[in-house]
Formats: structure tokens, C-alpha cells, sequence
């Protein structure tokens, strides 16, 4: 059936995540060590290097703290081992890849709903992204935001020709997810602005139409 088979892809693409997570031996940029492993390293364990954005306050808590919760759990159950410490936030991180990837799916088999093949060809484009697989897993806050960007939509939308909403119950939690990828990292209120401006341009094409109804 479609519920089996779509848990079957769900655990492939969380299988996939995980393993290129595991792979990973680089370095990309070295914000994905000073501004989340060494700053939840330091909320978890009481010790951590700090660059001057954090001495100054001037970033929040929010990004790195979603790996900190990781290393506090290794720490209580004493199995935080320099090998496991090291690969857990770009575990975490992979799911979070993984939300991406199966909302910008289900996102377009609502905006498609009479094409088919929509869903495999965004699968196939999010998975075959080399740059998703490069960075996606990289602890970094434009990689947690770019996760999150896909969930929010697939929440406020509601259907192919309501792109985006408000009354829906699980469209406000859409614009929670919205709001904290604006906290995770700030710029992404510049997308987010866009994402209003189609949303308020919609509303008063409804209103019109119900009006000339």
C-alpha cells in the first residue's frame, strides 16, 4: 500500500542522512564548529571555546542548544566517548535533513495533487543535491533553516490553489516553525517576508472573488 510504501522511503532517506552524517571527514566553513559544536559543547559540559559574537551576546541560544540536548543525554548516561561527541550534532543534524527532505514532498504533492510523478521528482532532486549532501548535514544555522523553511510551508499550506493560510490549526503551528527558523538565524526573516507578501496578495484575491460570488 502507499502507507507502507512511503514509510519504507521515509526510513531509506533517514538511513541515507545518517550514513553521509557518518561520512562526513571535512571541513566546510568554521562556523559549523565555533558558532554549534563548541558552543553546545560548552552548555553540556561546562566547557567550550567562544568566539566574540557569543563573549558580546550577540547570537541566541537556539541553534546550538538543539545539539546540546544531544550531548546532555551522552553525558548522563556516561557514554560521551571524543569519537561520539564529535559525530552526534551532524546526526542530529541529518534528521533535521530529513524533515526537509520529506516536506518538500508532501509540500509538493499538495501543490501538485493532480501530478503524480511530483513527488518522486522532488525526492529525486532533494536527494541527488550535491550540495545537500555536502552541507545539509554540517552543523550549521542556514542548514537547520533551510529544514525548517520546507515544514513551515507544508504547514500553512492548503492546497493547490490556497497556497498559504491562517485558518487552518496546523497553519499557526506553520508560523511557529517560521518564527523559530527567524530566531535560529535572523536573515531568514528576509524569505519569510517574501513568503507574507504572497500571503497577503492571495488573501486579497480570495476576498475579491468572494466579493464579485
Amino acid at each position: 500500500s502507499f502507507v507502507v510504501s512511503w514509510k519504507v522511503l521515509v526510513l531509506f532517506v533517514v538511513c541515507l542522512r545518517l550514513l553521509i552524517a557518518f561520512a562526513l571527514r571535512s571541513s566546510f566553513v568554521p562556523d559549523e564548529y565555533w558558532q554549534a559544536d563548541e558552543v553546545a559543547h560548552r552548555i553540556a559540559f561546562g566547557f567550550g571555546s567562544l568566539t566574540w559574537e557569543w563573549t558580546a551576546a550577540l547570537r541566541g541560544v537556539l541553534h546550538p542548544f538543539a545539539f546540546a540536548a544531544g550531548y546532555y543525554v551522552l553525558r548522563v548516561f556516561g557514554i560521551d566517548s571524543p569519537d561520539l561527541v564529535a559525530v552526534l550534532p551532524r546526526l542530529i543534524q541529518a534528521l533535521f535533513v530529513v524533515v526537509g527532505d520529506v516536506s518538500v514532498c508532501t509540500l509538493s504533492r499538495k501543490w501538485f495533487p493532480y501530478q503524480r510523478s511530483a513527488v518522486s521528482y522532488t525526492l529525486l532532486a532533494s536527494l541527488f543535491s550535491w550540495f545537500i549532501a555536502y552541507s545539509g548535514q554540517r552543523t550549521l544555522s542556514s542548514s537547520m533553516e533551510g529544514c525548517l523553511l520546507p515544514l513551515a510551508l507544508y504547514l500553512m499550506c492548503e492546497g493547490e490553489k490556497v497556497m498559504i493560510t491562517y485558518k487552518k490549526r496546523t497553519s499557526v503551528l506553520g508560523w511557529v516553525v517560521a518564527a523559530l527558523s527567524c530566531l535560529i538565524r535572523p536573515t531568514a526573516a528576509i524569505t519569510w517576508l517574501c513568503v507574507v507578501c504572497v500571503f497577503v496578495f492571495q488573501t486579497i484575491v480570495i476576498q475579491q472573488q468572494q466579493q464579485q460570488q
